[in-house]
């Protein structure tokens, strides 16, 4: 597939944030790409199987792998034009339909991330699930977690990475993807329940966000996507301390000296 502009989609930060995961991923350890043939996935892959390579090294062994939820009409043809994309550009590729009625939302997720687990364990203990989750993804979900009265935790958003499952374009937003997508003159699949505004995600990204950002805050979509970030650095830092002050308020030579647990947690605070 040859880009428009060569240079531009090499210096694109859809690569570099490829690019960063790739670097530090264990190269002989299979990627299994989330690829549902929508725009975001679309753009995953093509930069791990077509721009991950020039970098330097050996392009990493890339799996896909798609379900089919089996909840409307056309979705057995989204699974066979992702399986004819993925012929093309010679990748393997994994897809399963439910079997039984998925009803919700949550009921969807869980299916589909059962679904790539087990592929990921049939294929060895170091691999990995990447999901083509952005940036505008992760604002809407901070704002609807944000909505329903999450705590600390919940703040953090969609996890950037965790045991078996990775997100690697977090920090790119989606007109980024899609000035990739132009750049190497990328089709892909919509999804047409993405419009249904009776899913919660769908009414906060086409309705709540841009009446926000309209109203109330211009920048609400980054500043959702840095809170996270915020959130998450939070969290590393207490992992950090926490441990320090369980081992102190055990050890009675350090308890005997302070007034209280809040003393001591203050004091450790400032000594970080």
């Amino acid at each position: 597939m040859i880009a428009h502009d060569e240079g531009r989609v090499r210096s694109s930060p859809v690569r570099r944030a490829v690019h960063a995961f790739v670097d530090v991923h264990p190269s002989p350890a299979p990627i299994i790409v989330a690829f549902s043939g929508g725009l975001d996935p679309c753009v995953l892959l093509h930069v791990l199987r077509w721009g991950v390579a020039p970098w330097g090294g050996g392009a990493p062994t890339v799996i896909a792998a798609h379900y089919d939820h089996a909840m409307r009409e056309g979705s057995r043809a989204d699974a066979e034009w992702a399986g004819g994309v993925c012929r093309a550009w010679g990748v393997p590729f994994v897809t399963e339909r439910s079997k039984s009625y998925l009803g919700s939302e949550a009921e969807a997720r869980a299916a589909r991330y059962a679904f790539l687990d087990r592929v990921r364990t049939g294929h060895g203990g170091d691999a990995v699930v990447l999901t083509a989750h952005h940036a505008d993804d992760q604002a809407e979900t901070v704002l609807f977690r944000m909505l329903r009265g999450t705590g600390p935790d919940g703040l953090r958003g969609i996890h950037e990475r965790r045991p078996g499952l990775a997100s690697p374009l977090l920090n790119v937003w989606r007109e980024e993807l899609e000035g990739y997508a132009v750049d190497v003159g990328l089709r892909w699949r919509e999804d047409p329940t993405n419009e249904h505004l009776g899913f919660a995600r769908n009414a906060l990204r086409h309705e709540v966000l841009p009446l926000v950002e309209g109203a109330v805050a211009p920048g609400a979509r980054p500043a959702l996507a840095r809170l996270a970030r915020l959130a998450e650095a939070d969290r590393q830092a207490w992992s950090e301390v926490l441990p320090i002050v369980a081992r102190t308020l055990r050890s009675e030579e350090h308890t005997s000296e302070l007034q209280s647990p809040d003393h001591l947690v203050c004091r450790l605070l400032l000594e970080k």
